[in-house]
């Protein structure tokens, strides 16, 4: 009984070492250096000086609300909440 469980031990203790190698090698998986799915809410800045509610060019409409200023050695950083929609005409076809 022993000595089967050791022949399955030695095959399963060299896929891990390699395993473990191949991370340690090639690391693109654990350390998340894919581009996978990002956030659409992180993908875009808007200033914080946005004065413009409404493009006329394109009807999207932006609002700001100033929220906080962070200060900082070399002056501060204001913080915002930005909201963002882009008008979309959809034509129906009959």
């Amino acid at each position: 009984m022993i000595s089967s469980l050791r022949k399955l031990a030695r095959p399963w203790a060299v896929v891990f070492i390699l395993a473990n190698l191949l991370n340690v090698l090639a690391p693109t998986i654990s350390w998340a250096l894919t581009s996978g799915p990002t956030a659409p809410e992180a993908t875009s800045f808007e200033p914080v000086d946005t004065t413009d509610l409404v493009n006329l060019a394109t009807g999207d409409f932006t609002y700001n609300i100033p929220l906080l200023e962070v200060p900082g050695p070399a002056g501060g950083y204001p913080l915002s909440l930005s909201y963002f929609v882009q008008h979309c005409i959809k034509f129906f076809h009959i």
